[in-house]
């Protein structure tokens, strides 16, 4: 079953929960009003479902929620557009970059809903900033058309070394892409080549 706490507008913290390692189902944090922090969940490592964090007006980070494991995250059911993790409306949250959201982030193919928290847990590109991954300039799939996209590419990101999403090279102008040689620098695609 899922654990949840939800439309609790007087609660503070989490502190009775502080030797918790492992629940079932979902887990689920919604309509906290006064919940600053999930600290007390540090020794949580499994659950098995969805996460949900949503409309706590005054939750700051969910640093609280480091040790999960990746694996704890999926979806019931047979559906690949259902979410793997929702963090959305928390209007104070800044700090979301535990080691399973990096993760999770760095998957092009699994979803997730992102947005209308505060700088620094509204997006990809933000939490990515704080997960020490290689620095993944274009989180999104990137597509080169010709030479001069090419060339422009070390200039344009001088310190791009990642590409998240897909690269795609499809030249507008037949023969005009001769060489690839200003995309040395990157060292990992997340998506397709």
């Amino acid at each position: 079953s899922d654990f949840a706490i939800n439309g609790n507008n007087n609660l503070v913290n989490l502190g009775s929960f502080q030797s918790l390692t492992e629940t079932g189902g979902d887990l689920d944090f919604n309509s906290n009003t006064s919940l600053l922090d999930l600290e007390p969940l540090s020794a949580l490592q499994r659950f098995y479902g969805r996460l949900s964090i949503y409309d706590n007006k005054s939750l700051m980070t969910i640093e609280g929620l480091r040790n999960l494991e990746r694996s704890s995250f999926y979806v019931h059911g047979n559906s690949a557009t259902q979410n793997v993790f929702s963090i959305v409306k928390n209007d104070n949250l800044s700090t979301c970059a535990t080691s399973a959201i990096c993760e999770i982030l760095g998957e092009p193919a699994t979803a997730y809903s992102l947005n209308s928290n505060y700088n620094g847990c509204n997006n990809r590109t933000e939490i990515q900033a704080h997960c020490g991954l290689a620095n993944s300039c274009l989180p999104d799939s990137v597509v080169f058309d010709s030479q001069a996209s090419i060339d422009a590419f070390p200039a344009n990101y001088p310190e791009c070394t990642f590409v998240l999403g897909t690269l795609i090279i499809d030249e507008n102008l037949p023969g005009d892409i001769l060489n690839l040689d200003s995309l040395a620098q990157i060292t990992r695609i997340g998506g397709d080549l």
